[in-house]
């Protein structure tokens, strides 16, 4: 996971960016041995189209894609219901109770393909069930009792005041936390690839070439470290960049229902954190 406060998300920021240069720049160059395996043509099921495709097929399967996907999204709609106004309380009562909706599948009757961005389908309805909350002056309480997640606000604060600049509108500070969760989740997996394969050793020594500047050692001293040619390490982290963008694009398309939705969220994307 990245590092807390500011300069973490700048470090997201920074290899997320990186790995566009990648994404643009050195697509086809991969040798076929090197190259991640790509998605193929007809867009693959991912854990949203999961949940928009199932009208009472299979409802644990639903549920389970739906609950993976709701974990990514709990802090940043957290943040949304504070810079609303909510007070903490109040911002945990209100995200647990719409999460406790969403898993009832409550909110999704309408959910159509077309209507297939993760992201913007949730900020929609927090957004309508503040509005309804603050037009009956009524606070739900926890989804009817039932905590969807262990929610620990005191961190959830504490990241609140460390992460997200005071001048961001509710929107902005939603965009952003959704951002740096979803590379949290890139990084994770990535680092997870590496520990599981017996490489830990080598992901800790090049993790910061993953951008496409220089990193904070010279290939050479890398190579020396690890025992290894610096031809040797070069490649090895043309791998992990490839590697970084593969699960980049594969986290992206677990959000949305089609490629071009997968595109746009993309372009959202690096537009939000260039920002940053």
């Amino acid at each position: 996971m990245w590092p807390r406060g500011r300069s973490g998300r700048f470090l997201a920021a920074h290899y997320f960016l990186a790995a566009l240069k990648g994404i643009h720049e050195h697509s086809g160059s991969l040798t076929p041995e090197d190259s991640p395996q790509r998605a193929p043509s007809l867009f693959p099921a991912t854990r949203w189209s999961v949940v928009l495709e199932a009208q009472g097929a299979d409802e644990s399967m639903a549920h389970r894609a739906l609950e993976e996907l709701c974990r990514i999204y709990w802090y940043p709609l957290y943040v949304y219901a504070r810079r609303f106004g909510l007070s903490a309380h109040d911002a945990e009562d209100q995200t647990q109770a719409f999460f406790a909706r969403l898993l009832e599948r409550e909110n999704l009757n309408s959910l159509t393909p077309e209507k297939g961005r993760m992201r913007a389908y949730l900020l929609a309805g927090m957004k309508r069930s503040l509005i309804n909350q603050r037009r009956h002056h009524r606070a739900e309480k926890r989804g009817g009792g039932r905590a969807v997640f262990s929610i620990d606000v005191g961190d959830a604060e504490t990241r609140l005041a460390e992460e997200v600049a005071n001048d961001l509108s509710p929107d902005q500070a939603f965009d952003q936390t959704w951002a740096h969760a979803l590379l949290g989740v890139v990084f994770d997996r990535l680092k997870s690839y590496y520990f599981e394969s017996g490489q830990a050793e080598i992901f800790r020594a090049l993790r910061q070439f993953i951008s496409w500047g220089r990193g904070e050692e010279s290939y050479a001293s890398v190579a020396a470290k690890l025992a290894m040619n610096e031809a040797t390490v070069r490649s090895a982290v043309h791998r992990m960049r490839a590697r970084y963008r593969e699960f980049l694009e594969s986290e992206i398309r677990e959000t949305v229902g089609s490629a071009e939705d997968a595109r746009e969220e993309l372009n959202d994307l690096r537009r939000i954190l260039s920002s940053a």
